[in-house]
């Protein structure tokens, strides 16, 4: 049974980096669609979801565990796509 978002960051937390990249096989390919759909490009979607991965991993200490995850993420993702 793969682990949820909350045990994978926690390993994050903890210092196993290779746990991000859990995160990122599990969100980028949802997250450039929805980026997509936003800008109306896969190619811009691409590297905007690149930098919405830099800017949760630059940010882990500021998220908060009582919130699901995807939403910060979605939300960080979003705010890079109407910028």
């Amino acid at each position: 049974m793969p682990e949820d978002d909350a045990e994978v960051l926690k390993r994050v937390l903890a210092g196993d980096e290779g746990a991000f990249a859990t995160l990122v096989r599990r969100y980028e390919a949802k997250l450039g669609v929805y980026v997509a759909q936003i800008i109306g490009s896969a190619e811009d979607a691409r590297d905007l979801v690149q930098e919405a991965f830099v800017r949760v991993w630059c940010n882990l200490d500021q998220y908060n565990p009582r919130f699901r995850f995807s939403t910060w993420l979605f939300r960080i993702a979003h705010n890079l796509a109407i910028d």
